[in-house]
């Protein structure tokens, strides 16, 4: 049995790495916030999603990190530090599952220590087909959750096969909570401002509320084969547009002002 005295750090080993107890832990959690704030201070900026991102990656040594914003299904965003696991982000939020998504609804650490052999085994079907994906081996998501409310998810992920060590897992899900106070004190800041726009421009098209409208936005964007990003672009930029049935049905007619007869 490991001793110490007060407040000092104790460093446990285990099979996959090693993990901070007591009141080490608290020490450590101390020194990863003073990292953050003055690494947030050398970029000369306030801490953005992006950033966080970034630092994420350079703290767990990890070859991209991710953060997905789904607040209810009211709020959406993609962040990430590099153009492929952007996309891979918005393939989740397009086709509905994938390890970040999962960690979102369970409001648990998803691990996937090896991918292909997740993918194998048939979990994530649609998932599986997201572009860029055979370039990634390792995918961990820790979710963003208040309670019963869900705000979305952070991932890392890395090009090689293997465990995310105890330390790095603890440190991710403390970066999770830092995601989640930015959310909660800087909303718009994390909300991709296309998606949320073009959301409740479908939701008006559409006569329905911006779940259902999110909803409709990715399937068309899944039929489509097209990234949601893309989509929501063409979107705000009314070269496509969302109609009901009714508006097939009774088409307005210019002498009447659309009156039927």
């Amino acid at each position: 049995m490991a001793s110490r005295s007060p407040g000092a750090e104790v460093t446990r080993s285990t099979g996959s790495g090693e993990y901070v107890t007591g009141a080490g832990r608290a020490g450590h959690l101390a020194e990863l916030t003073e990292w953050i704030a003055a690494a947030t201070a050398a970029h000369g900026a306030a801490l953005t999603p992006d950033l966080l991102c970034v630092l994420v990656q350079r703290r767990l040594a990890v070859d991209g990190a991710v953060l997905v914003v789904a607040v209810d299904n009211g709020a959406f965003g993609t962040h990430s530090t590099g153009e492929a696991g952007l996309r891979l982000a918005e393939w989740e939020l397009t086709v509905g599952e994938g390890p970040l998504t999962t960690a979102r609804a369970t409001s648990r650490p998803v691990l996937v220590p090896d991918l292909a052999e997740t993918i194998a085994a048939g979990t994530w079907p649609l998932y599986a087909g997201a572009p860029g994906l055979g370039r990634i081996a390792s995918v961990f998501a820790f979710p963003m959750t208040i309670g019963a409310i869900h705000l979305g998810a952070l991932g890392v992920y890395r090009h090689t096969v293997g465990e995310l060590s105890p330390l790095a897992r603890a440190d991710a899900v403390f970066f999770a909570r830092v995601a989640m106070d930015l959310l909660i004190s800087e909303p718009a800041v994390l909300t991709s401002a296309q998606i949320h726009q073009a959301t409740g421009m479908v939701a008006v098209q559409l006569g329905t509320d911006v779940s259902a409208a999110f909803a409709a936005l990715r399937a068309r964007a899944f039929a489509d084969g097209r990234a949601l990003v893309d989509l929501a672009d063409d979107v705000v930029a009314r070269k496509v547009r969302f109609a009901d049935a009714t508006e097939d049905r009774f088409p307005e007619d210019p002498d009447t002002g659309g009156e039927s007869p």
